[in-house]
């Protein structure tokens, strides 16, 4: 028998982009080490990276989030949106990086 999968991503305050501009630069730390070449920014930078065959993606981010910036959510939902892959973006204007998750003072 022959079983189809519907991949979906859920994203909750995601980094996304390796862009100065809006990077979590702990992230891009982690990833690129000190090489930073426009190659490899533009190759870990997601929402550059969006086709047809991206899998139809649920985006929560809240506003005052100081950890990683909302651009990347909003990014990646217009990415999504121009390249016709199925998005749904929420935004909220509180809640921190971890909406509350964690520990206080932390987010």
């Amino acid at each position: 028998m022959k079983t189809n999968y519907i991949n979906r991503s859920i994203l909750i305050y995601p980094v996304i982009s390796m862009i100065d501009k809006i990077v979590h630069k702990g992230s891009r730390n982690r990833l690129l080490r000190t090489t930073r070449s426009e190659e490899l920014i533009e190759k870990y930078s997601d929402e550059k990276r969006i086709d047809s065959l991206t899998s139809p993606t649920f985006l929560v981010h809240a506003t005052n989030d100081k950890v990683v910036p909302v651009e990347n959510s909003m990014g990646y939902y217009l990415a999504l949106k121009e390249n016709n892959v199925s998005a749904a973006l929420h935004i909220y204007q509180d809640g921190k990086d971890g909406f509350g998750l964690g520990k206080e003072g932390t987010n």
